[in-house]
């Protein structure tokens, strides 16, 4: 910069290098640019359309991830349900969901990983347990979600991985009635630890003998290049997951 303006901007003092007068005049003038050039971005950015998010998972992350990156960025997110794309709604430009054997079609990146866990309430016969094996589960009537649930679809897997069958004596797609009926006992429910705990509810965890995570994943479709406020959303929520220690 300074060969640019052919003019020193630093004053060398041994290994000491520090503004002089000039530099201390260029930099103010640099300041009043960047601020400029940043309220430009700004305004353009606000007629733009926002990032459509759509969460097949983490639903307990996403109201809280939504504020902080709104409350940092200024840029608002547009959070799709079920029912918007059923229903002729425009296809999202990211989508948080698990993590699928196959992720052809998918690029992504990894948010976190999540340990399945049984859930049950504290009057259960198994709350005592520090530990299960999935080989008992076979014996627990279990509360499921619906089989278009993605986290219904790895625990069947998870299941079939161990040649176990399952007994689910209820099945819902609402995650408060499925919450509510395991707190109320009428039964166990295998659930990802960290995200039941976002919801404060009377019930205990036990782990699993067998391991077995969820992995939460950022997607959007493969070959799609992702506009500069989606990569910012992008650095952002992993960013948002590793400083809340939740990525591994």
């Amino acid at each position: 910069m300074e060969e640019e303006l052919g003019c020193p901007l630093f004053d060398r003092q041994g290994r000491k290098v520090v503004l002089n007068e000039t530099g201390q005049s260029f930099l103010t003038a640099v300041d009043q640019a960047l601020t400029i050039l940043d309220e430009g971005i700004q305004q353009v950015s606000a007629l733009l359309p926002p990032v459509r998010v759509y969460p097949q998972a983490g639903i307990r992350f996403i109201a809280q991830l939504t504020t902080d990156y709104w409350m940092e960025s200024g840029y608002q997110l547009q959070i799709l349900s079920y029912r918007d794309l059923t229903t002729g709604g425009d296809a999202y430009d990211l989508t948080v969901m698990h993590l699928l054997s196959d992720m052809s079609g998918y690029a992504y990146q990894i948010l976190m990983e999540d340990a399945l866990c049984v859930a049950v309430s504290p009057d259960h016969p198994l709350a005592n347990r520090t530990e299960l094996s999935i080989q008992e589960l076979a014996q627990v009537p279990l509360i499921g979600f619906d089989i278009k649930n993605p986290l219904r679809n790895l625990t069947d897997s998870f299941f079939q991985e161990h040649h176990v069958p399952v007994q689910y004596i209820y099945e819902t797609h609402d995650p408060a009635l499925f919450r509510s009926m395991i707190t109320r006992n009428a039964g166990a429910g295998l659930v990802p630890s960290i995200s039941w705990q976002q919801t404060p509810s009377e019930t205990i965890l036990i782990p699993l003998t067998e391991k077995k995570a969820r992995t939460l994943v950022l997607a959007w479709q493969e070959g799609k290049r992702l506009s500069p406020q989606e990569k910012a959303f992008c650095q952002f929520a992993e960013k948002w997951f590793q400083e809340k220690n939740l990525f591994v």
